[in-house]
């Protein structure tokens, strides 16, 4: 039975998640095209400096720019792949570590198929969290062989794909405890290896934290606002709920939710964490006599990474859910193992069929959403209607429509602005509607309003000098450039475009001049070379 369930559902999930194959990027998937971590001929080893995280996935990103350049095709058939390597994986270890075989298919049909799975296989930079996974099942399938140094060296290597395997190692221990003949088995066996688990958990943790303070705009605990750690732990009951609705009735995916940050134990967080702490202190006090309870505990132990006190900038997003789904697919599989445990095999069978399909129709119908960048967010705006972000990359996705998307773009702008009138980026983004469209005095009074909010701000200077060339103001080009360059010497648009101007003038002291950037700029093989060209 689960021989022919991992066919089906790999079969289902190729078929489900295969339409991604033709998918744009998507948001910061753009991103990894202006990172020498992933362009840069030297990168495969560049991705290993201390302040570079999650270096295994950063190394695929640079194979896949080697073989495909910017082509989005590689990166999705890649993510594709690594999902359908962790099915596989799945089945090995759910028939082993549950009690039945009918359960174990329940459960390889809930992780493989189902459509909380969508982003993190569609979503080019999600592919950490699809690494991590993996990984982290190649170590307790290596665990189960009693092969210990092999799956402390696969626990190392989800570690450097993504931080947020480091709960993995306490999930072992607790289902080694709990569900392995109940205590430690030979506990001077697995002392060691959890001890050295527990080891690379801190190395990559003062990695992560040296990173982030480091690595400007990185969005880890610093610089967030009034998300805090206390302010994001007291959200976390709120996304834990949201995300237990999601495994059980998954409608309403939505890619940029519009979740509120808990400031207070107001009504709603309060029943909330009430409800939390309700269902953790029941599943507990049923382990005496269930044991299996545990894959319940264990999904939320999976989850306090990215759900506890380590802030992030995006309060939920389910991508976070792919390695906790591990645990709670095993929970699934238990609960309806046991619920249809009286019924007749074929029915159990056709069970499994059923779900099966109806979970790969769902999850096709999610990734349809992905084809495009417009898709994508005009099914986020719908869900986000009070959320600015979905708006502005709505309106720089329809771009690509030409001139007549202008007037629904300045619409969403406008929308944008309405909802938050000092927002530096609605700002910025109507300049830049407004170059892109030949209107370049429109887009410097937009940089100029945005300026105001944001005087620091060096891409804002950038672009007001842009607007003023465009004007034929160079001299005033030249000072708003040069301001961009003393907040940000690094800043790739204020240097190129100081050096067109010098150009332009024929001044080729000043070209080479502004060429001589700092050691420690972070740009692409191609940029470098520009500037390496100029200098000439």
């Amino acid at each position: 039975m689960l021989s022919y369930t991992r066919v089906l559902a790999i079969g289902l999930a190729l078929a489900a998640f295969g339409t991604t194959l033709g998918s744009t990027f998507h948001f910061d998937d753009y991103a990894l095209l202006a990172d020498p971590a992933v362009t840069s001929p030297s990168a495969w080893w560049q991705v290993f400096r201390l302040e570079q995280t999650r270096s295994l996935t950063y190394l695929t990103f640079w194979l896949n720019y080697k073989v495909g350049g910017g082509d989005p095709l590689g990166y999705h058939a890649v993510n594709i792949l690594l999902h359908l390597a962790a099915c596989w994986l799945a089945a090995s270890v759910f028939r082993r570590v549950l009690p039945t075989e009918q359960a174990a298919a329940w459960a390889v049909v809930v992780f493989a198929l189902h459509p909380l799975q969508t982003e993190a296989v569609a979503y080019v930079f999600a592919r950490a969290t699809l690494l991590a996974a993996l990984f982290c099942l190649l170590c307790w399938k290596a665990w189960l062989e009693d092969k210990t140094a092999l799956a402390v060296a696969w626990f190392a290597a989800a570690m450097l794909s993504k931080e947020e395997a480091a709960a993995f190692s306490l999930f072992l221990l607790g289902w080694e405890w709990l569900l392995r003949n109940h205590r430690p088995r030979n506990w001077h066996r697995i002392t060691w290896p959890i001890g050295a688990m527990l080891v690379v958990v801190a190395l990559a943790a003062a990695r992560l934290f040296y990173a982030g303070r480091v690595t400007p705009g990185s969005g880890f605990a610093f610089g967030l606002g009034e998300i805090t750690p206390l302010t994001y732990l007291l959200t976390q009951a709120r996304s834990f709920c949201e995300y237990a609705r999601l495994v059980v009735l998954p409608v309403g995916l939505n890619f940029d939710r519009d979740f509120a940050l808990s400031t207070r134990f107001d009504a709603t967080t309060l029943v909330a964490w009430l409800g939390l702490v309700a269902a953790v202190g029941v599943a507990i006090w049923g382990l005496r006599k269930q044991r299996h309870l545990y894959w319940f505990l264990g999904g939320l132990l999976l989850l306090t990474p990215t759900s506890s006190i380590a802030p992030l900038a995006d309060l939920i997003a389910e991508r976070r859910m792919y390695l906790p789904l591990i645990s709670f697919s095993l929970f699934l599989g238990f609960v309806l193992d046991r619920a249809l445990n009286a019924a007749p095999t074929t029915i159990k069978r056709f069970g499994v069929v059923g779900l099966a399909f109806v979970l790969a129709a769902c999850s096709f119908g999610r990734s349809r959403v992905w084809q495009s960048e417009e898709s994508l967010w005009r099914d986020t705006v719908a869900k986000s209607p009070a959320k600015v972000r979905p708006k502005i990359q709505l309106a720089r996705a329809l771009a690509a429509n030409g001139p007549e998307a202008v007037p629904e773009r300045l619409a969403l702008l406008n929308q944008a602005r309405q909802l938050s009138p000092r927002n530096t980026d609605v700002a910025l983004e109507f300049g830049v509607l407004h170059l892109q469209t030949g209107s370049p005095a429109e887009a410097l009074a937009a940089f100029d309003n945005a300026a105001a909010i944001d005087p620091e701000n060096a891409q804002i200077q950038a672009n007001r000098g842009a607007a003023l060339y465009l004007l034929g103001r160079p001299s005033d080009a030249d000072a708003a450039f040069h301001k961009a360059l003393e907040t940000d010497p690094c800043n790739f648009d204020a240097r190129n475009n100081l050096i067109l101007l010098y150009r332009s003038l024929g001044d080729a002291e000043a070209v080479r001049r502004t060429a001589e950037a700092p050691s420690g700029c972070r740009w692409t093989f191609e940029r470098q070379q520009m500037m390496d060209a100029a200098r000439q």
